[in-house]
């Protein structure tokens, strides 16, 4: 069998990347054939547009009342090496305000790993870690337990600190998180004093449901427009 569609692709950007590389994005993203094979069969996808959007943006989307009647609010991503912070004042992505930081899950890991083999003779690794930051049951001794739950605080509070630096202050300003990380570190965010207003996004697919709830409506208004201009012809 062969299956053929025309189709419009939704995608995103890193924030702070967002304006320099979204054409070259399109352009890449944009071309008149894809084939592949799913399930036994042939399949051809015809690329019409393409949409770029700037991540963390998206993922919060579906909340958008929130954020229209929010003067200023911090979006922060927390992911594996990174931790990527974007401004939206009434709503709206102020691009011009981004931060990267280079501190994620993985470098944590990284730090208690080691530290845990230099203080206890012991080799764990990052799902031992991830189960303890969680609350899940564990047959590490108490000291590993609490070697790990104090790195990992400490590790969060570093991140609050480095945002703070580069005027992210969360102590004036709500923030919303997403990410893996932000899910990891919920317990140490929500109960700190750096932190007043905080509300977590969860779902692993959040980005992606913005990038089609803004394409939809992106759509929509590609549509009026041009019943408008016919009418007018």
């Amino acid at each position: 069998m062969h299956g053929y569609a025309e189709i419009d692709l939704a995608a995103g950007l890193p924030p702070e990347h967002y304006s320099a590389l979204k054409d070259k994005f399109t352009k890449y993203l944009l071309r008149d054939s894809v084939r592949f094979r799913y399930n036994g069969s042939a399949i051809s996808l015809r690329i019409r547009r393409v949409f770029i959007y700037p991540q963390a943006y998206a993922a919060v989307v579906p909340q958008s009342r929130l954020l229209i009647n929010t003067p200023r609010i911090f979006v922060i991503d927390i992911g594996g090496f990174t931790t990527d912070v974007l401004l939206l004042c009434n709503g709206k992505p102020d691009l011009q305000f981004c931060r990267s930081i280079e501190m994620g899950v993985i470098p944590m890991s990284n730090e208690i790993i080691g530290k845990v083999g230099s203080l206890c003779g012991m080799k764990i690794e990052d799902d031992h870690v991830a189960a303890v930051i969680q609350g899940r049951d564990t047959i590490l001794a108490d000291p590993v337990i609490q070697i790990i739950k104090e790195s990992a605080k400490q590790y969060a509070e570093r991140i609050l600190d480095k945002l703070r630096e580069l005027q992210v202050d969360l102590r004036s300003n709500p923030v919303i998180f997403i990410g893996g990380g932000s899910v990891l570190f919920r317990t140490y965010l929500e109960n700190s004093p750096m932190v007043v207003k905080a509300n977590f996004v969860t779902d692993p697919k959040a980005n992606a449901i913005g990038y089609g709830m803004l394409a939809t409506g992106q759509l929509r208004t590609l549509t009026v427009n041009k019943g408008q201009s016919n009418e007018n012809a």
